[in-house]
This record gives C-alpha cells, structure tokens and sequence, in this order.
C-alpha cells in the first residue's frame, strides 16, 4: 500500500506514506505548518470557508464543522484525489476539494468578498533569501514566493467584509515585504531561530489603514504550536 489513513478529529485523512512524501506530486500529510492553522481557527462556525493549498483536505479534517461549505484549492491533482477518499471515509459534509493553481489569475468557484474565513498554507520557497531551511515534511517550492504572493492577493479579494484570513509562511525578507504592503491589519505571530523563521498570520483585509503588528513567540514541548488564543493576547497588548 502506498497511501496512509490517519485518524484525526474529523475521521481519516488519506494521505501518501512518509517514505513516499519527497514525491513531486505526494499527498503531504500534516506537518507543523498544518498544526499551527488548525490552532488558529476559531471554534465559531461561519457560512464559508476558502481554504487555499489544502492538500489532500487537512485543515476541514483537522476543525469540522467550522463552516456550512468549505472550498478547498490545491494545485497536486493525487492531493486532490486522496483528499477526496478522506473526505468520503469521514463522511464529511460541504467540503469540495479542487484542482487549482494559485498563480492563475483567477480561481474557479472564489467570488470576491465571499468567504468569512481563509486559509492560506502556501510551500516554503526553496532559498529564499538564502535563510529559509524547511523542517522534515514541510513542502516546498522552487516558486514559493511566487505562490505566496498570488495567494494573498487571491485571499484579501475573496474574504468577505468583518472575515479574516489565516496563513503560515516562512518568514524572510521577501515575505514581510508581501505582508507590509497588505491593506487593513495584520498580526504576525514570528517563532523559530535564524536559519530557519516563520509566522503565523492573522489578517483583516477591509480595516481602516494599514498596520502589521510583528511579535515574537516562543515554542516549548509542552506548547510546540501556536493557535487562537497567542493571536488574540498579541491583539490585546498591541505592537510586540
């Protein structure tokens, strides 16, 4: 067999083995990346959900039941293909997975200012500014940058007014260049040593002005992710 079920709170993620996960084309199971967002997810339940590279539909396994439809887009068509089984083994309602390049101009199925929650979990770009060292299981990118950017444009114009969008990213000088151009407010949640950074983003694309709020977080055995609750203290005490 070439394909794991992994039990999660939703029922069974199917997704390709470890030993198979260096393939162009595997269907990556969650890694850190996946963990941290699934953390930041509310427990509220909104009408749409947009999650953006959602592999093999980990973030709607991870938080059921957080929205009456969830549109997941991933650009792996065997992502797509094992997400869908999962999906069926789990019984899972109003999720649709679809195969989608976030660098095309426009994505099928995303009306603009629809979604009250997006999620971004974009690849780690391959030597971006010569810092980023992905972690075992992370999936990267020789055009991460590229994604990245075209995922946060799609995101702000499909997040519907009041909604918020989540991503986790590597977090280099190109990255916070992205993010500092964004509209409305944004809190960064930055963890992880030098060689190899990332942040946990919390962004409302349609407030007034334009502010990111940068902080430093620590990890611990006993808190290895961040989540909900890091996001809401770093808004309570403001810059970091």
């Amino acid at each position: 067999a070439t394909v794991t079920l992994l039990p999660v709170d939703g029922g069974l993620l199917a997704a390709d083995r470890l030993d198979r996960q260096a393939r162009v084309d595997a269907a990556a199971v969650p890694d850190d990346s996946s963990h941290h967002l699934a953390a930041a997810i509310g427990d509220d339940r909104v009408e749409r959900w947009l999650d953006l590279g959602a592999g093999p539909a980990v973030l709607p396994l991870l938080r059921p039941g957080r929205a009456t439809h969830v549109l997941g887009l991933e650009l792996g068509a065997r992502a797509v293909a094992l997400g869908r089984i999962g999906l069926a083994l789990s019984a899972a309602r109003g999720v649709e997975l679809t195969v989608a390049d976030l660098c095309a101009h426009a994505l099928p199925g995303v009306p603009p200012g629809r979604f009250e929650r997006v999620t971004f979990n974009p690849p780690m770009p391959i030597g971006a500014d010569g810092a980023t060292a992905p972690g075992p299981g992370h999936r990267v990118s020789t055009r991460g940058e590229r994604v990245i950017a075209a995922g946060l444009a799609h995101a702000g114009r499909a997040c519907a007014v009041g909604g918020e969008v989540l991503v986790h990213l590597a977090w280099t000088r190109a990255t916070r260049a992205l993010v500092a151009a964004l509209p409305g407010a944004v809190t960064a949640l930055c963890y992880g040593e030098a060689a190899a950074t990332f942040a946990l983003l919390r962004w409302h694309p349609h407030r007034r002005g334009r502010a990111v709020r940068e902080h430093t977080a620590a990890l611990t055995p006993a808190r290895p992710h961040l989540g909900r609750a890091d996001l809401d203290a770093a808004d309570a005490t403001g810059a970091g």
